[in-house]
Parts: structure tokens; sequence; C-alpha cells
């Protein structure tokens, strides 16, 4: 943002402002880019005092309604107990009710960069720490200024520390492959588009053929996704207003049979693009425990708007121990961290024990372990779990799931080849490396974990192996 291209509108009946807290609404003066609700913050430390804090807080949101709105400042209460090192022990109930403020009127924390505690006093040898300046936004912020970051700065002047909150236009993004959506089973021409593709004549041994079908079929998938499910929010609005009108029409006494035949057309396409909605933003969201029946569409709006947020690397510590903030200095950091993790080197220097002790199996777990793998066993593929971590080639079990009785003979072939071949091509075998931080606010890739996503084929094979081993152990 631009501060000189700001100005504030004072509300019509004149500034929020009370002794805690003042809210205002910011415009983009030039160019009319955006529009969104600023208040700041400044916490009493009674607790009772506090709660006028709480009940100005849901007052603004009536009035903020759908609009972006962002508070910070001064709390005067953490969260939670991980947000306070040393000191008098935690007021359990003003933690409670400064969460259930937040949760009423849909706040939500940023992930920040930083300093972990924002507050410090000193006395004698030891430093009490707690967070009690704090950036929230509610859904509408985070839906509009995606690409947000916060960063707590070093107090020097105080003992609270400033936060610093930075909007980007232009934070790059890497590319977006397709991937199977489990609504697109729901459509009329799924399984035809799915068998057309599997019919055709591909020439090459199983692995290879069954790799060019998934190709062939992921272009044919991409055609029926944008014609129709692209821009699906907009589609389920337009498609709402359609039916709104029809049935204004039939309840204002137009019961032609040309009407009455019209609206059950445009309910029918409506439910059916509601129902893709759902499920596209659910599966993006990450919730698992959402039962398939939930229709809260703006909840998961909100959950992908903060996974989105959290989950975005702004600041890193490079091996001179420097934080840097460029997109492109942060990916060689990651890249070189871990290529100085999985080199050779590195994993030959922490050596292997030389007398480790050996557990031997009977000759029958021998044989089943080097066993032929029957049609049985490869059909487990049918209670796999669904909603796993996406794979690589953009096909997860959900696809495998929907169409086996399309796909089922060339996945059999395949993965009896890959027992007898004792290798599996990399098309099948390549994994995407997901990196998740062990710790809020992470600052070095220490503090990240890695986690492989691998293709569907290769979790088929590997499942077998580890039900074998067990089965032996």
């Amino acid at each position: 943002m631009n501060s000189n291209a700001l100005y504030v509108l004072l509300l019509r009946y004149g500034l929020h402002y009370q002794s805690y807290r003042s809210t205002c609404i910011v415009k983009d003066a030039c160019h009319g880019g955006y529009c969104f609700y600023l208040t700041a913050i400044y916490g009493r430390n009674n607790k009772l005092e506090r709660r006028n804090l709480w009940k100005s807080l849901s007052d603004d949101q009536i009035v903020v309604h759908q609009t972006p709105w962002i508070v910070g400042g001064d709390f005067n209460v953490i969260r939670s107990v991980e947000e306070a090192k040393w000191g008098k022990l935690p007021d359990w109930a003003a933690i409670g009710e400064f969460n259930d403020c937040l949760r009423n009127v849909g706040l939500m924390d940023f992930s920040h960069e930083g300093c972990k505690f924002t507050w410090s006093r000193n006395w004698a040898e030891k430093s009490i720490l707690k967070v009690l300046d704090r950036v929230v936004c509610n859904r509408e912020w985070l839906q509009e200024m995606r690409e947000c970051t916060t960063y707590v700065c070093p107090a020097v002047e105080s003992d609270h520390c400033s936060i610093d909150v930075s909007v980007h236009n232009d934070f790059p993004s890497g590319p977006k492959p397709l991937k199977y959506q489990h609504f697109w089973k729901k459509h009329h021409l799924f399984l035809d588009i799915v068998r057309e593709v599997w019919n055709d004549g591909f020439e090459g041994h199983g692995m290879e053929v069954l790799h060019k079908k998934m190709k062939a079929l992921k272009a044919k998938l991409k055609e029926l996704n944008l014609k129709e499910y692209s821009n699906i929010s907009t589609r389920v609005m337009e498609k709402h207003h359609e039916l709104i009108e029809i049935q204004t029409e039939i309840l204002n006494g137009n019961l032609e049979s040309g009407t009455l035949v019209k609206a059950k057309k445009i309910e029918k396409e409506y439910a059916f693009l509601a129902h893709a909605k759902r499920k596209l933003f659910k599966s993006k969201a990450r919730v698992l425990w959402a039962k398939d029946g939930d229709s809260s569409t703006r909840y998961f709006r909100s959950c992908i708007r903060n996974h989105h947020v959290k989950s975005r690397i702004t600041v890193i510590e490079n091996n001179e121990g420097h934080l840097v903030n460029d997109p492109e200095e942060i990916e060689k950091v990651v890249v070189e961290f871990y290529k100085n993790l999985f080199t050779q080197k590195a994993n030959s220097e922490a050596g292997l024990p030389t007398e480790a002790p050996l557990q031997t199996i009977k000759e029958q777990d021998c044989k089943n372990l080097i066993a032929a793998i029957s049609v049985d066993e490869i059909e487990v593929v049918k209670s796999m779990k669904r909603g796993k971590a996406p794979s690589p080639d953009g096909y997860p079990i959900e696809f495998y799931r929907d169409t086996w009785e399309i796909t089922r003979g060339n996945v059999i072939e395949v993965v009896k080849t890959v027992f007898c071949a004792g290798t599996m091509p990399k098309y099948f075998n390549s994994t995407s490396l997901c990196i998740i931080p062990k710790v809020n606010n992470p600052q070095n890739m220490k503090q990240f974990r890695p986690l492989a996503c691998c293709n569907t084929i290769y979790k088929i094979v590997s499942n077998y192996y580890c039900r074998k081993v067990e089965e032996s152990a």
C-alpha cells in the first residue's frame, strides 16, 4: 500500500473512539482499489474492564458486516499458555473470554514472522515474556488482501514490540497443475470421458500405456473443468439469481407448463453447481472432520484463506544467519538446505551401528514376502482412505476408487509389472516434497519437517510391502 494514496473517511456519525479502541474506514483515494475497516486497540489491565472492549468489538462487527476488517494493538491478554513465559499463572477465565470474543466476531490471528513474544519486563535474573500485542482480521480481509504478511519488530524504546503489516500485490506463486476433483464423478459425462480415453489404442508396455492414458485423460478433464466448473462461485451466484427470478414468476401466478419445466431445470442446475462449489472448497480447506453434508462453504473459504496465509514463507534465515525476504532468495535457501541434507556426504557422516542385532524370519514368512502379488491384494485400493495429501500427478486415491471398474485392468497390470521387474519408472515414482512448520512462526529451515507426497500407484505398492512386513514380524 502507498500511504500517499490513503485518506481516512470517518463514519457518518463520527469516529468510533473510546479509551480502549477506535475504529475508522480506510479507502484508496486514487484508484478505488480497496476499502477496509481499521480498529486500533488498547486493552485495560483489568479483566472486568476489558469486557467493555469485547462488547464494543461485537458492536463494530455489526457495522463492518462483510467488509474487510483488521484489528490490532495491545490487547493486554494472551490466547493460550504458550503465549507466556515466566510470570504469574495464566488467568484462564480471561483467556477464555478473549478467545470467545474473537470467535464470536469472526476475527482470526495472522501468521507472523519475527519475534515470538511482543512484550517483556525484566525482573532480576528472569524476563517475563508474553504475546499481548497482535493483529487479527476477518475472513473478508483474508479474501481481499490475500498476500498480506505481518512482522513483529524488536522492541527498542518500549516494552512492547511494534507489528508491521504489509500487503503485497505481486507475491509470486508456483505453477498449479490440474488436480482431480471428487465432485467431477457427479457429472453425467465424466465416466464416458474416462471410458473413451481408456478404450483408445496406446502403444507400449503396461506402465507406459497407463501413463499415456492418464496424460491424455488430464487434457480431457481440463476441458470439462473449464467448460463446466470454471469461476464456480460466479456461476452459482448467477444461477441463484435465475432461480429467484423464475420462482418469483411462479409465485406471481405464472403457472404455464413451460415456466414450471424451466424452473425445474434451473433448480437442478443450481443444486448441481452449489454441490460442486461446496466440495471444491471443502477439499481445498482440508477439513477432514467435516461431514459430507456440511454446506458451510463460507467457513471452508475462510479455512482456505487462513491456510494460504499461514503456509507461506515470507522470511527465512540463510546459512549466514541473515534474514532474507526476497522470494527468489527464499527459494535458494530452501533448495540448498535440503540439497545439503540429502547428499551422500551428509548421510555418511551419521554412520551406521556396527553391531546392530539382526532379527531372522521364518522360512514360510520369507516365501510370503517374495510371493507374487494377487489381484485381491491390489484391489485394496478400494478401501484406501480418501482425503490424503494430493499426488504429484494429480490423480489421488479418489480417482481410482471412482473409476475402478474402468481403470482396474491397467492398474493391476502395472502393479504386477513393478513386482516382476523390481523397478518403477520416474513418472510413477516421482515425489513432491512439502515442508511443514514444526513450530509457530518458524525462522529457519531446521524448524520445518519435510513431507513426501507420492503418487497413488507408488502408495499401492508400498502399502502392500508394509502389510507383508507386518504379517511377518
